[in-house]
């Protein structure tokens, strides 16, 4: 429908014109406008920054000057005589003449042994401030004083040689600091104001402002400008928590208008003129193209003897566009003149051709022609037997045959065989029908050319092959199932894996294999899919095998849209059953390995404390006993000096166990048969037990273990009081040893060499333990028993005394059902030697001693034992000093020991920074091959001290030890030395280097 009032062309262009110009000059003063007024805001912004700067530095400057005078009250010589001798009225009339009120501050001062603020003249609000502030509370009274303005205060101790007599202090408020408020007013054109309660508080007229700030987040202000406000813009001071500076963009708003103005009226003028000209251009497009209208319209009524003119004063498109409309008139001419019918098979992209009955070509398109390859002329002399296969032939002329006037067969589909002029076979898709052509029967063919067909087809075969292959020879079990569970096709692998063949499974529900337990996790995952979408998932199931024996299975299901819209679902089946148990070994492993591992840690940790405890013990130890000796036992202090002594054993006592957790060394190891030991210790516990009934089993002729007896009575003791513990109303302790071999599997995570072990257990029927409890059980201070009833280091020491045996001891408990330890120790091939009694005399001696210690303690109560004994005594705190004693001695250089001797013997501590006591040893033994040496240590006997031993050491004592051990075993060293010392000097010589 014709709209009735028709658009103009002129109109169009003028409209065009006017967006044209109008957008750019919109994009223009757009680009002028926000140019100059991102200028104007830049310049601003940097001018009140500049001013902002001044304002932090002016009052910075304040704040400095206020510490400075604080800090000169504080050095005052009155003030702190008056401080001193607690003259109040003094200090007031001094604070008043020296420092009186003024710019805003108020300086006070305060003794120590005082409660009340000199002067009491200031305002009492202040005085409630800063008892406010020094008591850390800011009571509801004190709202008056913040409304006042910013307030700081600043305090000082005041020191008379280096004793504090009490402190200074000065509250600055600035609001009433005219002076600086007068500066702030010349130096900058906003105001500084305080945040408070989402208010903004002028600190020059000491008034709030009209500003609310429930939209502002004080944390996100910093040093830049935020707008606050329609009108305002913020900037949080530099240095000062709420302290703001404020000014007002109303200078800014009225130049920005005045920018807006002027190009608003530049935008206007530029319009206007644009609109004027657009109608100008308009007028002269329009005129001859309405003339050449009116000459179109009379062509279209029937007049072709018209032209259009092609006038020189025309535009050049008005003159095209005429000789376009002549070149138009005479091909509508030529049109009318010419016809011809063009054929329908032409238009064809099939090839067409046409035989008659005796099968010779009687016509054809260019496409038949094209894909045999023959010129027309050479084609329409063809005959169909020339070109079609042998076996279509035949066929194709029988659509010829007519009975009853209507052929017998009317029309054909097949595909054949066509072949090019150079003999070239092209598969081909022939449609034929019988039509009767100028009054005779002829067969029209239609043959269209599927060799890409038929490359799909080949390909499509060579991939259900290759898919047949992939699946058939795949390692995973692989089945596809349709939506009622139902398996449509399974592999070989998955017929091995479920030991079903494909009959019993094909066309069998999917879940007749899926384990019981598995099969709700199954099912779950399948109604958990989006039908119709693309769904994917991965879940372990146990499957059930023919045999009745179950697999562990991994399974990765998709579903699939097939060619008819259905979903199936494919599934990729893995036994990981042997995977898993493999992982189960494995992760068992790691867990012991991780055990072992924190527990080693832990004993590094505790026997380093230990080491350093028993230093501290050796001082009071050895105190303790040069004061007994000085006093009678009738004397009132005796007995507490025995009470120290005592402590100290028992503080001693529990190094060990720390020492033994941390596998702090061996003190005297012997082989023995361990079924002596374990029943001896048993009955000795079961004495005072009546309650717990024992059970033995040991074996007979059970292999010799090389154990320090008294460490292995403490760790059955240990466990003996454990398994008390766990059954306090009574219950069966089980007994049993027993000689075993052990694997690299087992002894791997422990660090254990595999070989012949012993294995000792001790089994309770108690209330056990749970699975952290089991983690922790061997942790030292680890205890599941109330305060105070044990230190949860019985255990802990357990273990680390075994581990330093070179065993390992595993615990198995469940809660309600008991607990059982287990105790493997390595087999030695020693002999049994019985226990032998200690010598129980205290002799004293003679000769030179050499005491090697790093810590200063040691020395000095060391050097007064060994005074004490009889002996003299070369202190010395670390090896190389030790070593340049001994060598300045036996050179003849006595610089700092005058009068002394080459040391008959050396007392050397192990733990030394630098050169430790092993180096230590080795370097003495070079300079005086002839010395004896007592190793004296924190630990125990390590195997560090083992080896010194063997190659010359004489003894080892461990700290903390009292003045009757030392003097004994100082004695049986200086007297039965000799042996020891020949040993060691073969086994030395035999060392390499």
């Amino acid at each position: 429908m014709v709209s009735q009032f028709p658009r103009r062309f002129s109109s169009y262009l003028m409209m065009v014109i006017v967006i044209l110009v109008a957008g750019s000059v919109v994009l223009i003063s757009g680009t002028l406008h926000f140019y100059f007024t991102n200028r104007l805001e830049a310049e601003f912004t940097q001018k009140h920054l500049a001013q902002k700067g001044q304002l932090e530095l002016v009052i910075g400057n304040r704040l400095a000057h206020i510490q400075g005078r604080l800090k000169d009250l504080s050095k005052d010589r009155t003030v702190i005589d008056t401080l001193a001798f607690k003259a109040d009225k003094l200090l007031e009339k001094r604070l008043a003449n020296i420092y009186p009120v003024s710019d805003g501050m108020y300086f006070y001062a305060k003794n120590n042994n005082s409660r009340r603020f000199c002067p009491t003249t200031h305002p009492i609000e202040y005085n409630q401030l800063l008892e406010a502030i020094l008591a850390g509370t800011f009571p509801s009274k004190l709202d008056k004083v913040a409304d006042t303005g910013l307030l700081w205060w600043f305090q000082l101790p005041v020191k008379d040689r280096q004793r504090e007599l009490g402190k200074v202090y000065v509250i600055y408020d600035l609001a009433r600091d005219t002076r600086l408020v007068d500066t702030i007013r010349r130096t900058v054109d906003g105001d500084i104001v305080q945040w408070r309660f989402d208010r903004l508080r002028n600190l020059i007229s000491n008034t709030e402002m009209d500003i609310f700030l429930d939209d502002v987040d004080p944390q996100r202000i910093n040093t830049g400008f935020v707008s606050c406000g329609e009108d305002c813009l913020l900037s949080r001071l530099n240095g000062f928590e709420s302290l703001y500076f404020v000014v007002s963009k109303e200078t800014l708003m009225l130049e920005k208008s005045k920018i807006t103005l002027l190009i608003g009226l530049f935008t206007i003028g530029i319009l206007a003129v644009s609109a004027l000209l657009s109608i100008f251009l308009g007028q002269q497009m329009a005129k001859p193209l309405s003339q050449m209208a009116v000459k179109a319209m009379q062509i279209s009524q029937g007049r072709k003897d018209l032209l259009f003119e092609e006038r020189a004063k025309d535009y050049l498109e008005i003159r095209r566009l005429s000789r376009t409309f002549n070149y138009m008139l005479d091909a509508l001419k030529q049109a009318e003149e010419k016809s011809r019918y063009q054929e329908l098979f032409e238009n064809v992209g099939d090839a067409v051709y046409m035989f008659g009955a005796n099968g010779n070509i009687m016509d054809a398109n260019e496409a038949a022609c094209i894909m045999l390859d023959f010129p027309r002329s050479a084609f329409l002399k063809l005959n169909i037997r020339e070109f079609i296969s042998q076996n279509a032939v035949q066929r194709l002329l029988n659509l010829i045959e007519y009975h009853d006037g209507a052929p017998k067969q009317p029309k054909a589909t097949f595909e054949t065989l066509h072949f090019d002029q150079s003999g070239d076979s092209i598969p081909v898709e022939v449609g034929a029908r019988a039509i009767l052509y100028s009054g005779r029967p002829v067969v029209l063919c239609v043959a269209r050319d599927i060799s890409l067909r038929k490359k799909v087809e080949d390909a499509l075969h060579a991939s259900e092959e290759r898919y047949r292959s992939v699946v058939e020879c795949s390692h995973d079990g692989i089945m596809m199932i349709n939506s009622k569970w139902e398996t449509i096709f399974v592999n070989d692998e998955l017929c091995r894996i479920t030991g079903f063949d494909r009959q019993a499974l094909e066309g069998r529900d999917f879940r007749r294999i899926v384990s019981d337990e598995s099969i709700p996790l199954a099912t779950d995952r399948y109604l958990n899919r989006y039908p119709g979408q693309h769904y994917h998932s991965q879940y372990d199931f146990i499957i059930r095998r023919k045999d009745g024996k179950k697999r562990l299975c991994k399974i990765n299901v998709t579903s699939i849209i097939d060619s008819r819209g259905e979903e199936k679902i494919i599934g990729h089946v893995l036994d990981i059953t042997e995977q898993f148990h493999a992982e189960q070994d494995k992760k068992e492993l790691e867990t012991q390995l991780i055990q072992a591992q924190k527990m080693q840690a832990i004993g590094t940790l505790a026997g380093g404390v230990a080491h350093d405890f028993n230093n501290l013990l050796q001082a009071i130890q050895g105190r303790v006993s040069l004061m007994l000796l000085q006093i009678k036992a009738d004397d009132p202090n005796h007995e507490h000096l025995e009470g120290i002594e005592n402590a100290v054993q028992s503080a001693s006592n529990l190094t060990k166990q720390l020492l033994g957790f941390a596998r702090g060394g061996k003190y005297e190891t012997r082989p023995i048969c361990f079924n002596e030991l374990f029943d001896a210790t048993a009955e000795m516990f079961c004495r005072t037990k009546k309650e717990i009934r024992l059970h033995k089993k040991f074996q007979k002729d059970l292999w010799t273990v090389q154990v320090d007896r008294g460490q292995m009575e403490q760790v059955l003791l240990n466990m003996f009081v454990n398994a008390a513990h766990a059954m306090p109303a009574g219950g069966d302790l089980y007994l049993a040893t027993k000689n075993i071999s052990l694997t690299d599997s087992f002894c791997k995570p422990h660090e254990m060499r595999p070989g012949r072990y012993i294995r000792i257990t001790v089994t309770d029927t108690g209330v056990g333990m749970n699975e952290e409890a089991v983690g922790r059980i061997f942790e030292p201070f680890y205890t599941t028993r109330e305060i105070g009833q044990g230190t949860g280091l019985g255990l802990a020491s357990a273990f680390g005394i075994i581990k330093n045996h070179n065993g390992v001891i595993t615990v198995d408990s469940t809660p309600n059902k008991g607990t059982s330890f287990y105790i493997y120790l390595p087999v030695s091939d020693s002999k049994v030697i019985a226990n032998e009694a200690a010598a129980l005399s205290v002799p004293k001696g003679k000769g030179t001693i050499l005491l090697v210690d790093d810590e200063e303690q040691v020395i000095q109560v060391g050097s007064l034992m060994l005074a004490e004994l009889g002996y003299d005594v070369l202190p010395a705190r670390t090896g190389k000093e030790a070593t340049r004693i001994v060598r300045d001695l036996n050179n003849g250089v006595n610089n700092e020991n005058a009068g002394a001797t080459p040391p008959d013997m050396v007392i050397l501590d192990m733990v030394m920074p630098g050169m430790n006591g092993n180096e230590t040893f080795h370097q003495l033994k070079k300079i005086q091959p002839g010395i004896k040496v007592l190793i004296s240590s924190g630990y125990g006997m390590t195997t560090d001290v083992e080896t010194m031993i063997d190659n010359g050491c004489l003894g080892f004592i461990q700290k903390p030890f009292d003045l009757p051990r030392l003097s004994r075993k100082l004695f049986e060293i200086m007297h039965n030395a000799d042996t020891a010392l020949n040993r060691g000097a073969r086994n030395m010589s035999k060392a390499p280097g």
